[in-house]
């Protein structure tokens, strides 16, 4: 009888173990959204100078100019890239806001890297393209995409237009 009960128990104790492991597990938090969107951007991208920027209510656009620089993402890191495909030492560190709507992307320089300050914006991003909006001259991030023809007061920036490219070709 002495057996049993122990064996009863030692049963008990597994199946609320595994019961709180099953539990655990699908009260775990999902995936970290912001790593799985910074791998989304990982790998070699080319810019397309160009494009449109809004000021006070105005807008000025520039035709889009192929073969821009280009710049790689490894990790948080965005890596500007020379016309051979050498880093230039420009690096810029890559803080994603993923709740927010649109999401918000922070660019911040390298230390020793101060070229351009602190860039704010909003983006998206697919498989092949990449959409940021600046903010202008340091200045926050638009509230909304920039759309063409149809400047809004307060809602400055400047579009940047970015498309994937792939490695040896």
């Amino acid at each position: 009888m002495g057996k049993l009960l122990s064996v009863l128990m030692m049963s008990m104790v597994v199946l609320g173990s595994s019961a709180v492991s099953r539990h655990a597990a699908a009260a775990a938090p999902k995936k970290d959204v912001v790593q799985s969107e910074l791998k989304m951007l990982q790998g070699l991208w080319q810019t397309s100078p160009g494009g449109m920027y809004h000021r006070d209510g105005r807008q000025v656009v520039a035709n889009p100019v192929l073969n821009g620089p280009c710049f790689f993402i490894r990790e948080n890191r965005l890596i500007w890239l020379d016309e051979v495909g050498k880093p230039t030492g420009r690096e810029e560190v890559i803080t994603l806001d993923v709740k927010s709507n649109p999401k918000r992307i922070t660019l911040t320089p390298v230390a020793g890297d101060k070229e351009e300050g602190t860039r704010y914006g909003i983006y998206s991003v697919t498989e092949s393209y990449l959409t940021i909006h600046l903010g202008l001259d340091g200045k926050p991030a638009p509230r909304q995409f920039l759309e063409l023809n149809k400047p809004i007061k307060g809602v400055d920036g400047r579009e940047w237009l970015v498309s994937r490219k792939k490695l040896g070709g």
